[in-house]
């Protein structure tokens, strides 16, 4: 299935996509922290209640379930042994990789997915103690996630307030679940876990994420540049490397390396925009005078970049203005 995308996607970077993506990228995890996203096995153990949200409120269950069907090696037990085939090399692999960022286990989710909805279709089920460790777990990921959802506007946007209030309507839902789960009711803890997985993404990404300005870095420099007057046709190149600015601004925007700027920039005196990112920046003095040459304008965006858990200030210069900018 992937082979033709692999043979032309090769074909049209010169073989670079496998020498970038196995060398570069991947490489570099294998060994070490990549990109200060470094963690202890058990990292994304911890992260399943909130991440697994809310199937997580059956997964016990189905886990005792599947071993049962193992040990009496019952019609379900191949079924079993290819879902914990599925979902524990994976796990394992990424649990001791030590590069670590949340998404990675999505490979294995799936698999967890299946054993959740097979307990779901069973409850309440002959024995207690699943049911009640996979509401204990709920309700933790629960709380995780309501935190999430109260931080990103109190310390990165319009405030606490705010963010509480966002949090209980993710929080009723989410608890409802939980109460009828523990009462056996398969229904109306269904409905309701479907009801507080919606609400937590139209609280958290449709409100949160859209009020803390303080992250939304990529969408403030796309703002600045507007405001400057510059032209979507002008490249960029940018010492912030987060996918999101080449989404934001456009596919002339190049992701580089603080000191790689000097032999990457334009001499031919056509308009160009950097962006420097501060909290990646050396003492390189060949590329301060690069940032400095022919700028006719510039500005300055202060925040956070959430993916290194860096505070930093983005500096947009305009280069070569063919006319005087605001």
């Amino acid at each position: 299935i992937a082979a033709p995308w692999l043979i032309a996607v090769q074909l049209a970077t010169d073989g670079a996509f496998l020498r970038e993506a196995m060398g570069e990228d991947l490489g570099p995890k294998l060994v070490s922290g990549h990109e200060r996203h470094g963690g202890w096995p058990g990292y994304h153990l911890l992260l399943l209640p909130a991440l697994f949200f809310p199937a997580v409120l059956f997964l016990v269950p189905g886990i005792a379930k599947g071993v049962t069907a193992l040990r009496q090696n019952t019609d379900f037990a191949p079924a079993v042994r290819f879902l914990l085939a599925w979902a524990i090399p994976t796990w394992l692999v990424f649990e001791f990789l030590p590069t670590k960022l949340p998404h990675y286990v999505l490979p294995a989710y799936p698999a967890l997915a299946l054993l959740a909805g097979w307990a779901l279709v069973s409850l309440p089920g002959p024995r207690l103690w699943p049911r009640w460790v996979s509401i204990a777990l709920a309700g933790f990921g629960a709380l995780l996630l309501s935190a999430v959802i109260v931080a990103l506007p109190a310390v990165y946007g319009a405030g606490a307030l705010l963010g509480a209030g966002l949090a209980l309507v993710f929080l009723v839902p989410a608890f409802g679940a939980v109460f009828e789960a523990g009462r056996g009711r398969v229904i109306p803890a269904l409905i309701l876990s479907v009801a507080a997985g919606f609400a937590w993404h139209a609280a958290a990404r449709g409100v949160a994420v859209m009020t803390a300005s303080d992250v939304r870095l990529a969408d403030r420099a796309r703002m600045a540049l507007s405001q400057m007057g510059t032209s979507p046709e002008w490249p960029v190149w940018s010492t912030y490397t987060e996918p999101s600015l080449v989404f934001s601004l456009g596919t002339e925007t190049h992701l580089v390396e603080f000191d790689q700027l000097p032999g990457l920039l334009p001499a031919d005196g056509s308009p160009y925009i950097t962006i420097e990112d501060v909290s990646r920046s050396g003492d390189d003095i060949a590329v301060m005078e690069a940032l400095d040459a022919n700028s006719c304008a510039v500005r300055e965006i202060p925040g956070f970049n959430y993916s290194r858990g860096d505070e930093t200030v983005l500096i947009v210069r305009l280069h070569n203005c063919p006319e005087a900018q605001p």
